[in-house]
């Protein structure tokens, strides 16, 4: 499970204890043995209780190196944690307002760990879920954290300077892509590092353009391999962590079955689970001679390797717009 795996990690880096950020447990808890043994072998484990399981409670956890975050707690440091569990109709500075924190920690440099939205996301990014528990703007001009952790938003990223989700331990669907991160806080200096889950799978959508003629199914497969490896190395694994592919076939083809087998001979040669493939876009193509055009200015866009930015337009989205032009 990701929590053993990050627990056994972070014991042997010399960690000092790991903190959820909510959602420990996705409804009643039924078993709550496997924190115990988490806790007990490796390291002393805090839980903030999240939207899904906010009856979380000390008394579920026999072991004495559990501790369950049931109101607001503030732990003192040199840099104090505040720990806020997740509430229904209310923010967050609402919370620290109602527990009389506010004014204590006004001048100070401290950490917000809780559970809750800041900003606005895509429902996938969420769990398909509504909004729970929001920081808001105004909540941070008020009570002003120096760094906030984040639970609830299932994509690990920075919210904005200083606000952190490090997102699900385990992708939930193949929506939720990528690798998957944890967070490394030094509570001294405020300095924080994202570092993978070891073990956990990685679920990912491809987007592949096929050219039509008597290479289309070999370039495809050639085009899936080519993804699968380059998404193992940039996960640090290579062939050791699942791997599970959504892949959307684009352009033309003149063999639309053949395609798709391509596809999934390239998923089993790699090892590699496949959700499904879609070629609603692959349409058939057209006369020889447009073919080797197409081909030729795949060739060529590749062979220029633009710098397409940090926006929305990739190599792919270039080629697409090409073949769009050519079988006009």
């Amino acid at each position: 499970m990701a929590l053993e795996a990050i627990a056994k990690q972070c014991y042997k880096k010399g960690v000092e204890e790991v903190i959820v950020a909510g959602d420990s447990f996705d409804g009643p808890v039924q078993d709550p043995s496997f924190i115990d043994y988490c806790a007990d072998t490796y390291l002393p484990l805090t839980l903030v209780p999240g939207n899904h399981d906010p009856g979380l409670r000390q008394g579920f956890f026999a072991s004495k190196r559990v501790t369950v975050v049931e109101k607001p707690l503030l732990r003192e440091g040199k840099i104090p944690l505040l720990f806020l569990p997740y509430r229904e109709e209310s923010t967050m500075g609402m919370a620290i307002e109602a527990a009389g924190l506010r004014e204590s920690l006004a001048a100070r440099a401290w950490i917000l760990i809780s559970h809750g939205d800041f900003g606005r996301y895509a429902p996938e990014e969420k769990g398909k879920e509504q909004g729970y528990f929001p920081l808001t703007r105004r909540d941070l001009q008020r009570c002003n954290p120096a760094l906030t952790i984040l639970g609830h938003i299932h994509r690990g990223h920075e919210a904005a300077p200083g606000i952190y989700y490090p997102g699900s331990p385990v992708p939930l669907d193949i929506t939720e892509r990528g690798p998957r991160r944890y967070l490394l806080v030094d509570r001294d200096t405020l300095g924080i590092k994202s570092l993978p889950v070891p073990g956990a799978p990685i679920n990912e959508i491809l987007n592949i353009i096929s050219i039509p003629g008597s290479d289309e199914a070999r370039g495809v497969h050639d085009a899936v391999v080519s993804h699968i490896r380059l998404i193992r190395t940039g996960a640090g694994a290579q062939g050791a962590v699942p791997l599970t592919l959504r892949v959307h076939v684009r352009g033309r083809a003149e063999e639309r079955g053949d395609v798709e087998e391509a596809v999934k001979k390239a998923c089993s040669e790699e090892g590699v689970s496949l959700e499904g493939i879609h070629l609603g876009e692959l349409l058939p193509a057209g006369e020889t001679r447009t073919g080797e055009i197409a081909r030729l200015v795949q060739e060529k866009i590749h062979e220029y390797k633009l710098s397409y930015g940090s926006g929305a337009i990739t190599e792919d989205e270039v080629m697409k717009q090409a073949l769009s032009i050519l079988y006009k």
